[in-house]
């Protein structure tokens, strides 16, 4: 463990480059002990006028720094920060160009803080920052929030939320009021005001911010009864600039928990005509989902979703919402169930196309649907067309399309039986085997319904058509020649290594690892040079190989008949459900 630098250490070790380029070099490693007299003795030297954090080199050293070093000695700096006599001036200075250098990433929120911290308990300082920002000091404006906050007086606040400021402003008052500890009657007066504010704003980063901050009061507030935010909220989303729906969707990540209905269904509206590519707005709704559901809105998100991958023509699809799905899959299978057997039965190609890429495979492999009884349409001909849906568009996922008709044959009305019957022998059981023949006979073994046992019918057809194919390959005239076979090989092999090569230089470890061509054999050595063996030579390490294997199953119609099986699959897909 390295030892603390002592006041003298820390003198020469900045005497030269600079004090901020001296803390950035030791950052990581007294950060992590986080030794407090270390950080005293820096800010008792700064303090004192020996050395100083804004000389024109520690400019020029944060100019040119970046990466994880940086990230290292912010840290450091915002655990100084807080021990500063400074002029304020120069500290917010310091923390904007910290800020500023910390971009997008998390992190570069620790110096403001650090610099609400410095505030906290010096009124003189909070005094500072706001008169200059009310004269319309810009740097003083980029602190107004957390001048407030360390302040912690709603009146101050409110002054500068109502009060004929410039936009910047409001906005850093409304989310400081948003993260001010209130009592119930400063509480409604303060949601009051901005949705006031909300209503008369030209400005949409007032508006929004005026809005995401009512909300927040009014979530640690429940027991309020405050008048609707809607006359606020339709305001809002009367602009659809990709902009305001962007902040919407922050809206709704922030609050999910607390919407009232009808305020989910006016924000849902506006989000249906977000843009395909605004790829930012469609993560913050698919990062919205754990709190939408905890608010019970579940239903409306799922509407949302299959709304937005109709709009887009497929542009948008399932995999756009990876916390959706999983919350799809995790948390209740009834619930996918029931939407799952709603979008078939609604048909739009786009939606099922969608549903079927997302829900068909795991790891490769077709997934099971354990579809129950209220799951399932009433009426017969609606059950038989979701039998068709499943099968157009979860041909190439056969057990997930087996499961439909399974759940149609185990809860369904008996008179559509002999037609799913059919659907699952052609063109599901006469194109596959293995793993459709073996979830059926376990299907078979559970299930004693007297539809489920008319599978064994099909099972012992999909036997005797396959002993009638038997010889075809003796055939002279299916077998292609020597010549046309060596050139698909050929092929084949150049595709492989074209694919191989774009996969290793896509890999994040094509550079760190060692590449070792094997030639023959069941094991590899290789000599570690970090590390000796006893005899202190380079270690070497023996890994035995094994087995590696992905395997998949063509579809015998694509083989015997491709243009047949194409047009009854596009049928099956683009088929219209009739309605009485």
């Amino acid at each position: 463990m390295k030892e603390i630098p002592t006041r003298n250490d820390i003198l020469k070790g900045s005497s030269e480059g600079g004090l901020v380029a001296y803390l950035f070099d030791i950052g990581e490693g007294y950060f992590l002990y986080e030794e407090t007299e270390f950080l005293a003795d820096v800010a008792e030297i700064v303090g004192s006028g020996e050395r100083t954090l804004f000389s024109e080199k520690d400019w020029e050293f944060l100019d040119g720094i970046k990466g994880p070093d940086f990230f290292s000695g912010m840290i450091l700096l915002c655990e100084l920060i807080p021990l500063l006599e400074v002029g304020h001036r120069d500290l917010m200075r310091l923390v904007k160009k910290l800020v500023d250098l910390g971009g997008e990433d998390l992190a570069a929120n620790e110096p403001n803080a650090a610099f609400r911290k410095w505030c906290s308990g010096y009124p003189e300082r909070v005094k500072a920052v706001l008169e200059e920002a009310e004269a319309g000091d810009g740097l003083a404006i980029d602190h107004l929030c957390f001048a407030l906050e360390a302040q912690a007086e709603s009146a101050v606040a409110l002054r500068f939320l109502t009060k004929d400021q410039v936009p910047e402003m409001q906005i850093h008052a409304a989310v400081a009021l948003s993260r001010m500890p209130l009592d119930a009657d400063v509480a409604a007066t303060a949601i009051r005001s901005l949705l006031d504010v909300a209503v008369g704003a030209d400005d949409y980063r007032v508006k929004f911010n005026a809005l995401l901050s009512s909300f927040a009061i009014r979530e640690k507030n429940p027991e309020l009864q405050i008048e609707s935010v809607k006359p606020a909220l339709s305001k809002a989303i009367s602009d659809t600039s990709s902009e305001s729906l962007d902040r919407l969707s922050i809206l709704i990540w922030s609050h999910g928990r607390s919407l009232e209905e009808d305020e989910v269904r006016l924000i849902f509206d506006a989000l249906k005509s977000v843009n395909p590519e605004n790829v930012g707005t469609l993560t913050k709704i698919d990062n919205a989902t754990s709190a939408l559901v905890d608010g019970g809105h579940f239903k409306a998100l799922s509407g949302l979703i299959a709304e937005l991958i109709r709009r887009s023509q497929g542009k948008i699809r399932f995999d756009t919402f990876p916390s959706f799905c999983r919350k799809l899959v995790d948390d209740d299978s009834g619930r996918l169930g029931k939407l799952i057997i709603s979008w078939l039965l609604e048909g739009d190609p786009f939606l099922c196309s969608s549903l079927a890429q997302q829900f068909g495979k795991v790891a490769g492999k077709s997934q099971a649907l354990d579809l129950q009884l209220n799951d399932l349409p009433e009426e017969p001909e609606e059950q038989l067309f979701i039998c068709r849906k499943a099968v157009g568009f979860w041909f190439h996922s056969s057990v997930t399309a087996a499961s439909v008709l399974v759940a149609v044959l185990r809860h369904g009305d008996d008179r559509i039986f002999q037609d799913v019957l059919e659907l699952l022998y052609d063109p599901l059981l006469i194109s596959y085997g293995d793993d459709l023949c073996r979830y059926l006979e376990k299907i078979l073994e559970q299930c004693t319904e007297p539809g489920i046992a008319r599978i064994r019918e099909l099972l012992t057809r999909k036997k005797k058509y396959l002993d009638s194919l038997e010889g075809i390959e003796t055939l002279v005239e299916l077998h292609p020649s020597e010549i046309h076979r060596q050139i698909d090989q050929v092929r084949f092999n150049r595709k492989m290594d074209q694919a191989r090569e774009k996969a290793e230089k896509q890999s994040i470890f094509y550079d760190t690892v060692t590449k070792l061509h094997i030639l023959y054999g069941n094991a590899v050595q290789s000599y570690n040079q970090d590390m000796e063996g006893p005899d202190g030579e380079p270690l070497l390490s023996n890994m035995n190989l094994v087995t590696h294997s992905v395997s998949t199953e063509f579809p015998q119609m694509f083989i015997f008949d491709p243009e047949g099986l194409q047009n009854r699959l596009m049928k099956f897909r683009f088929e219209k459900r009739t309605r009485p």
